[in-house]
């Protein structure tokens, strides 16, 4: 990649020692910000479940519907 933008015109008439800097865009750091995010939230979900899942399984009494009283 240096030597492709070394000898390109992207460093014409630039003077020698001078120092490129490439920054990240801002949609690509928000599509970043996005995506980690969206990843925290549906490994918190999956474990939520699991967790859910498990504790249904051990305590199922809590989790039985109420029926309704016949006369």
């Amino acid at each position: 990649l240096s030597y492709t933008i070394a000898n390109s015109s992207v460093l014409q008439d630039s003077p020698p020692g001078t120092i490129i800097y490439y920054d990240m865009s801002p949609w690509r750091v928000g599509l970043l910000v996005g995506t980690i995010v969206g990843g925290v939230a549906i490994g918190a979900a999956a474990l939520w479940l699991v967790i859910r899942t498990v504790h249904s399984i051990r305590h199922p009494e809590q989790y039985r519907t109420k029926q309704k009283k016949e006369n």
